[in-house]
């Protein structure tokens, strides 16, 4: 669009805020209803706190978004700070609203015709922080300001902070994760205006998580499970397809926005926050062709602390054994807690020696040896892990700082689950833990000498 012309952006203006869904069609939202029209007004509207509890794929982000934008195009001096789980989320947002506003037809003619502006980008313009070049006012703060929980902005003030989905899948399978969001969406109010705008968008993944802790009056007209939504019909026949794949808890509090006893999942595990083992073991679950986004390898290493505690560790990578970057990283995991024993869990006995010469070569690098033995299943996997992970859970710790999607990868694990690497290399090690006769020789060692002391 040529901006050769004006337009009575008064007028304009007070359209799109009547029906800001309407505005969104501009953007190219063009799936959302006046459902959504409710949403973005509770961004819009002017209140010290509001919140917009929806369920997953609702459009509830997109909302925000289009309210954002809005918001710049009423208020151009108002420095906002988006929050979300971690930095690249927050960045993604950022970016949109950039999008839209530096490259939108209509939002253009819209800053022309008010402030005669024909770019809005300035050399404060980045993935992390955005000053437009409509912004009047001199502060240390810019427009918009990204953060992931956590992120520190300690000294910075804001005239409107949005968290957006700062609760996730990490929150439902760890206290400490819960309660770090918690501790930052409290510090949040250190950072806003006395008159500033807080809100708070997105879905509860546990019942101690950062919803539970809002006062009920605020979920008054804010709280939409699925059903309450219009949407496309393909895509909420998609949404109800995945209560099949889903465990039942977990579709419970992301679209019925409800929670209810999880006996579906093996859940999370209490922390230990130092590797104390006196022995352990290793086991890796491979996958011996290298095909692209299918392979992935799990390694879990499981040993007994001083208190008589199974504790473990583990990490998934991405491409199979065959692959020597992915031996290297394997290694040097390993290397950090020393097993008595490395198992590699094989279909294919008469070919695993190959395997196992390949990391032997590549662990020349390494003062500290392998001993490396070859393990084949032979029982049903979830057979396998009730009888290992679950039934071994409250004797079970998890070491602090383990890769996240290894540990998100067991405590999601349930009966018919698509992806069961993780929980499946924990068992073999906690199996290979109990019947093993070299690791039962040196626990006998360790018993001896500790009588002697």
């Amino acid at each position: 669009m040529a901006l050769n012309q004006r337009i009575d952006y008064v007028a304009a203006l007070d359209d799109w805020l009547n029906e800001p869904y309407k505005f969104g069609h501009l953007l190219g939202y063009t799936k959302l209803t006046f459902t959504h029209n409710e949403w973005i007004k509770i961004f819009l509207k002017y209140g010290i706190f509001d919140l917009l509890m929806a369920h997953r794929n609702s459009y509830k982000t997109t909302c925000g978004i289009i309210a954002m934008v809005l918001l710049f195009m009423c208020n151009p001096d108002m420095r906002l700070l988006i929050v979300r789980k971690n930095m690249l989320l927050s960045s993604a947002v950022l970016k949109s609203i950039q999008k839209h506003i530096l490259t939108n037809d209509i939002v253009r003619l819209y800053l022309y015709s008010r402030w005669n502006i024909l770019d809005v980008k300035t050399k404060d313009w980045s993935s992390e922080r955005t000053t437009l070049a409509f912004k009047k006012s001199v502060t240390p703060e810019p427009s918009i300001t990204a953060a992931g929980v956590g992120s520190s902005i300690v000294g910075s003030h804001f005239d409107y902070i949005w968290m957006d989905d700062i609760e996730t899948i990490e929150d439902r399978y760890s206290n400490a994760e819960r309660n770090w969001t918690l501790a930052y969406f409290n510090e949040t109010e250190n950072l806003i205006e006395p008159l500033g705008c807080r809100r708070l968008s997105g879905t509860p993944w546990h019942e101690e998580g950062v919803f539970s802790k809002i006062p009920e009056k605020h979920f008054q007209g804010r709280k939409f499970p699925i059903g309450t939504v219009d949407l496309p019909e393909k895509e909420l026949q998609e949404i109800y397809a995945r209560k099949d794949r889903l465990p039942y808890a977990e579709w419970c509090c992301n679209y019925e926005l409800r929670h209810v006893q999880d006996n579906d999942t093996i859940g999370a595990f209490n922390i230990a926050d130092n590797w104390d083992c006196q022995y352990c073991v290793g086991f890796i679950d491979p996958s011996f062709s290298d095909k692209t986004d299918t392979d992935k390898t799990a390694v879990a290493v499981v040993g007994v602390n001083r208190h008589g505690k199974l504790l473990f560790t583990g990490i998934t990578l991405p491409k199979s054994i065959s692959d020597r970057a992915t031996r290297i990283e394997i290694l040097t995991f390993i290397q950090r807690f020393t097993p008595i024993e490395t198992v590699i869990e094989s279909q294919l006995a008469e070919t695993s020696i190959f395997f196992i010469d390949a990391f032997r070569a590549d662990e020349a690098q390494y003062q500290i040896k392998n001993h490396w033995t070859i393990k084949r299943q032979f029982r049903n996997k979830h057979e396998r892990i009730a009888a290992t992970v679950i039934a071994n859970k409250p004797d079970m710790l998890i070491l602090n700082g383990t890769q996240q999607e290894f540990s998100l990868g067991v405590s999601r694990y349930y009966k018919g689950a698509p992806h069961d690497d993780e929980p499946d290399s924990l068992a073999g090690a906690i199996e290979h833990l109990a019947s093993s006769p070299i690791v039962a020789e040196y626990a006998e060692a360790i018993h001896i000498l500790s009588q002697r002391k």
